[in-house]
């Protein structure tokens, strides 16, 4: 003993116990946390797709408009794509989100074409489905506006 009542060599940390109980907490801590995580990944896949499909419309309405030709949007649930052509010509060419489903509504999933003033060719609903819950892309008449109804 020193002259302060101390061993000289006294140890200073962790047991083995007390480190793995600590490990133990976070990894339970983390396989916990991560399906909630992996929910907030699908979920911003499926908003990124919605928006960059809404840019991909508005794109195809304005190549229309601006280079005077008839532009069309059509979605192949076989091969979980969709695409924007004119005539065979493909401008875009975009994958589905795994999990989602396209279905035909009042629209042929091929049918939606936009004219050269900018407007819709025909109106109606094509509908997605991902995790049990139903999206539907509106398409209405007046000047090829479109919205999605979540």
């Amino acid at each position: 003993m020193n002259h302060k009542g101390r061993r000289i060599n006294e140890e200073w940390g962790y047991t083995l116990t007390e480190t793995c109980m600590v490990l133990f907490l976070i990894t339970t801590i983390l396989l916990i946390s991560s399906p909630q995580f992996n929910g907030v990944a699908q979920t911003n896949d499926l908003d990124y797709f919605f928006e960059q499909l809404e840019k991909d419309l508005y794109e195809a309405q304005m190549t229309a408009i601006s280079k005077g030709m008839l532009v069309s949007v059509a979605f192949f649930p076989t091969t979980n794509e969709y695409i924007v052509r004119h005539g065979t010509t493909v401008f875009v060419r975009r994958s589905l989100p795994k999990g989602l489903r396209v279905t035909k509504g009042s629209l042929d999933m091929d049918n939606i074409r936009y004219l050269t003033s900018g407007n819709l060719h025909s109106t109606g609903t094509i509908h997605f489905y991902y995790s049990g819950k139903k999206y539907t892309l509106v398409f209405q008449f007046v000047r090829g506006r479109f919205y999605f109804d979540k």
